[in-house]
C-alpha cells in the first residue's frame, strides 16, 4: 500500500511503550554495568559468562565492531567455469550452509553428466 503524498505513514509516531521501557532500562544502567564487571572479575564464573560480560561492556563503551561483508566475487561467469571449478564452488557453499539433500542430488547429477561426457569422449577416441 503506497503512502499518500504529504501524509505520514506512521501518524501516531513511535509507540510510547518503547520509550517507557527504554527509560526503565536506563535507570538500571549503572547497576547492570556493575553486575557485568562483577562477573568479569569472578574467577569462579564460567569463562563463557565472563566473555559475554566483557563483550557487553565493550559493546556499550565503544560500540559493536564493524562487520565486513564478503561478497564472494567470482572471477568468471558460471557458464564459463570448468566442472572442477563448479564443484569447488558447490563444496564451499556446502561448508557455509551445511549439506542438504538438494546439494547431494545436484552433485549426483553432475557426476552422471561427467561420466556420460567421459564415456562419449572415449567412444570418439575409439572411432
Amino acid at each position: 500500500m503506497p503512502f499518500v503524498k504529504g501524509k505520514s505513514g506512521n501518524p501516531g509516531g513511535r509507540p510510547k511503550v518503547v520509550s517507557e521501557v527504554q527509560a526503565f532500562a536506563r535507570e538500571y544502567s549503572e547497576e547492570a554495568i556493575s553486575a557485568l564487571s562483577d562477573i568479569i572479575r569472578d574467577k569462579k564464573a564460567p569463562p563463557a559468562a565472563r566473555c559475554v560480560a566483557a563483550n557487553s561492556i565493550l559493546d556499550r563503551g565503544y560500540g559493536r565492531p564493524s562487520q565486513t561483508i564478503n561478497q564472494g566475487l567470482v572471477d568468471k561467469p558460471v557458464d564459463q567455469m570448468t566442472d572442477e571449478e563448479l564443484m569447488a564452488r558447490l563444496r564451499a557453499l556446502k561448508d557455509c550452509q551445511g549439506e542438504t539433500s538438494a546439494d547431494v542430488e545436484w552433485e549426483n547429477k553432475l557426476a552422471v553428466v561427467n561420466g556420460a561426457e567421459q564415456s562419449n569422449k572415449k567412444k570418439e577416441q575409439l572411432q
